[in-house]
């Protein structure tokens, strides 16, 4: 029976995803997918010292995928995958997160003032003069992530403030 029994290995073209597919000799038998995480998309920043910022972010974290920087500093993968196409400028304290998260100690001060000046930049070619919260570009498709990510946390806090009150129940608003 293990000689009807055929394994392939077959590899998408974007590198992302490989595809495990079990057949007999009759026909397929059954698959399972297995993603190697998730990596940015092209890049899409609105000006130049902004997908300069998203280039520079993308070299330092290289070898994490957006849901390992979401662990690892915090916020979503949909919003790290924004910071890595440049369409939304990275807050600072985040970008301070990130170096302190990812960069030894002793070269934490040059690495994370090479991030200021690009972000610094970025935000001054956009025109804004405070723009660490605000998104590089404000259309319907970035605002509906932003309230995704508000309402999974809201529903995260609900579910935990109802186990705290040992009920389990989630509290209502």
């Amino acid at each position: 029976m293990p000689g009807n029994l055929v394994v392939r290995l077959q590899r998408a073209a974007s590198m992302q995803e490989t595809v495990w597919t079990l057949r007999t000799r009759s026909g397929q038998f059954g698959g399972c997918m297995a993603r190697a995480g998730q990596r940015p998309g092209p890049l899409d920043a609105p000006t130049a010292e902004a997908e300069r910022l998203a280039l520079w972010l993308r070299q330092l974290t290289q070898q994490l995928t957006q849901r390992q920087l979401a662990e690892r500093v915090g916020g979503g993968r949909t919003r790290w995958g924004l910071y890595l196409k440049g369409r939304v400028l990275i807050p600072y304290p985040t970008l301070k997160n990130l170096v302190a998260a990812l960069v030894p100690p002793q070269h934490q001060h040059r690495t994370l003032h090479q991030g200021r000046e690009l972000l610094d930049a970025a935000q001054a070619s956009l025109g804004t003069a405070s723009a660490a919260h605000a998104p590089a570009l404000k259309d319907s498709h970035v605002l509906a992530l932003q309230l995704q990510e508000v309402r999974k946390a809201h529903d995260k806090a609900q579910q935990a403030l109802g186990c705290v009150l040992g009920s389990g129940v989630p509290v209502p608003t």
